[in-house]
């Protein structure tokens, strides 16, 4: 018998230097966030070992940049609405939101303690 039970709530709001994210679930199985990123804003430079995500940039223009851990090339690709991106686990990224920008996150389970920065953002730099 499923002991669960349907719940309904608010999504908790995290203020971030680069904009917010609203978590809408986070629990031992996987993770949703809404990520609204300010203008000319940007989130640390980082990877997790364990932490694997999607992204759906529901409005906005950014740019990603990533490592090709092949052959260690910093690469950036520009994303526009109803682009999806995977991000491995280990797989050193970062957003820079070219204008207002929403993305939709999907992921494994959020844990603070596997976001391993290699480079500031905008959370880093007040």
């Amino acid at each position: 018998m499923n002991t669960k039970r349907l719940t309904v709530g608010k999504a908790e709001t995290h203020k971030k230097g680069w904009g917010e994210e609203l978590w809408i679930i986070n629990n031992d199985k996987y993770c949703g966030k809404l990520l609204k990123f300010n203008k000319g804003a940007s989130f640390s430079d980082h990877y997790h070992i364990n932490k694997d995500e999607a992204w759906y940039v529901l409005e906005g223009t950014l740019e990603l940049r990533y490592y090709d851990l092949a052959n260690a090339d910093r690469l950036t690709k520009v994303l526009k609405k109803g682009d999806v991106v995977h991000i491995p686990s280990s797989t050193p990224h970062q957003l820079v939101a070219l204008e207002a920008s929403t993305v939709i996150e999907v992921s494994t389970p959020h844990e603070e303690s596997d976001s391993y920065r290699i480079g500031k953002g905008d959370s880093q730099k007040k």
